[in-house]
């Protein structure tokens, strides 16, 4: 089943299940796309006041969005993503930390004449602690019924 705009509801909370970050998922991103040697050797990261390897920032904000797309199926009508806004990593995460998001609708604005609406969402992303560790406006178009 397809999810239009209008079933989108606003101040609706959808529950992302949780998943366990491997440390190889999180070297083999940040070896692509990050490669600072916090991210990908023990001994660099051992200098910080992290003390391990810890999971590159994009890679926590790839891997939540991937979770919600993979939830969904991609069976939405996403048109078009807009926008992040207020973006933070508050926490890092570690190889073995457990990870669930959550997403909140925070604004819905329909464009008629159009057959698109706007849909923004507080995303908040937490550890195996319940501690928070990103959060981020995410704003997309989507399609609306016919």
């Amino acid at each position: 089943m397809k999810i239009y705009f209008e079933d989108y509801k606003l101040n609706e909370i959808v529950e992302i299940p949780p998943h366990l970050i491997e440390a190889d998922e999180m070297i083999n991103f940040a070896k692509l796309y990050d490669p600072r040697p916090m991210h990908l050797d023990e001994k660099a990261a051992s200098k910080t006041q992290f003390k391990y390897i810890f999971a590159s920032g994009l890679f926590t904000l790839s891997f939540a969005w991937g979770k919600y797309v993979e939830m969904i199926k991609d069976d939405s009508a996403i048109v078009a993503g807009m926008g992040i806004d207020d973006l933070s990593w508050i926490k890092p995460v570690y190889a073995g930390d457990t990870l669930r998001s959550t997403l909140e609708v925070i604004e819905l604005v329909d464009l008629a004449p159009r057959n698109v609406g706007t849909i923004k969402i507080q995303f908040k992303t937490y550890n195996q602690k319940d501690e928070l560790v990103l959060q981020a406006k995410v704003k997309w178009m989507s399609q609306k019924r016919k």
